[in-house]
């Protein structure tokens, strides 16, 4: 959170079911180098 451009972050498919800052539970299915990608839990 101290350098955005560096900092990793969690990619997930968009649900319209959910807001911007809507806390969701997730499952890491993959990775890049910096990031993680992940799917919601339902």
């Amino acid at each position: 959170m101290d350098v955005p451009s560096e900092d990793g972050v969690i990619f997930i498919k968009y649900n319209s079911r959910y807001m911007i800052n809507d806390f969701v539970n997730v499952k890491v299915i993959s990775s890049l180098d910096y990031d993680l990608i992940g799917e919601i839990k339902e």
